[in-house]
């Protein structure tokens, strides 16, 4: 499947929020799959003026930096991983005021005294607003804007992962040639399996290994965790046989695992 159309949904969704009444999207699933990449890439495609908060930011700086960006040429406001937000009601009820209208109007207001506040105590928000995470945790206030929002979940299996790097792959980067990146893809291939966890990440962090370790290949191994894998496997069955047999209906080399097993030296 061509690249673009297994992220065609995510692409859409934004294009909609872009141009629509809703206000905001959530897009959630595990890391490392292009979440974020296919956001930005789409909103540069369209020429618009986005600013992206990543990490932590206190109550107060978000309200300070929601009022500036509705009082300038920003127009949407991307937080990608932003978990103090969720972990603070406080954000949350700003959020809030941000991406629902009362009377057509989204008004948002902090009132206090504090020497931080370097905004109004009420403003009006007019921007749009995409929320990027893994997942939003159990009992998170977070919960509560949702039926606000456009909500999608990005989502591959093993295949899915293993066939956008080939896809990925095709192309040259600034280090390797489309014939060593498909190689490494290959490794990637032959050394992990549904049973093990793998992302986009791994790709890149085993192109740079390729690049700049002579023996790359061992570092490969232990990026991918596989010998981690067969540890786990050994402490799930009863047997080594019955580990075995997982590994290889998973990844497919019962050398491999014997090797794995002597050097976990388990």
């Amino acid at each position: 499947m061509d690249l673009e159309k297994r992220y065609e949904k995510l692409i859409g969704y934004v294009e909609v929020l872009l141009n629509g009444k809703i206000s905001s999207l959530f897009v959630l699933g595990k890391a490392g799959i292009g979440k974020s990449y296919h956001v930005m890439k789409t909103l540069k495609e369209n020429d618009i003026s986005y600013i992206k908060i990543a990490g932590h930011i206190t109550p107060i700086k978000l309200y300070n930096t929601l009022f500036e960006a509705e009082n300038n040429d920003t127009e949407v406001i991307v937080f990608d991983d932003t978990y103090s937000i969720m972990k603070s009601e406080e954000s949350v009820s700003i959020l809030m005021a941000c991406l629902w209208a009362i009377d057509g109007l989204r008004t948002v207001t902090w009132l206090s005294n504090s020497k931080y506040l370097t905004s109004p105590e009420a403003f009006q928000f007019t921007k749009k607003v995409i929320l990027i995470q893994n997942s939003i945790p159990k009992g998170s206030s977070l919960y509560a804007l949702l039926d606000r929002a456009y909500t999608y979940t990005l989502s591959f299996n093993y295949e899915d992962l293993i066939d956008i790097m080939y896809e990925i792959a095709k192309h040259p980067s600034p280090t390797l040639s489309p014939e060593k990146r498909k190689k490494l893809v290959e490794f990637i291939s032959k050394h992990s399996g549904p049973g093990t966890k793998i992302s986009l990440r791994n790709q890149n962090r085993l192109e740079d290994l390729f690049t700049y370790h002579k023996n790359w290949r061992l570092l490969g191994l232990e990026e991918l965790k596989v010998n981690q894998y067969v540890i786990d496997l050994l402490k799930k069955h009863k047997t080594v046989k019955e580990a075995e047999e997982e590994f290889v209906k998973n990844i497919g080399c019962r050398r491999t695992f014997y090797n794995l097993k002597k050097s976990a030296k388990v």
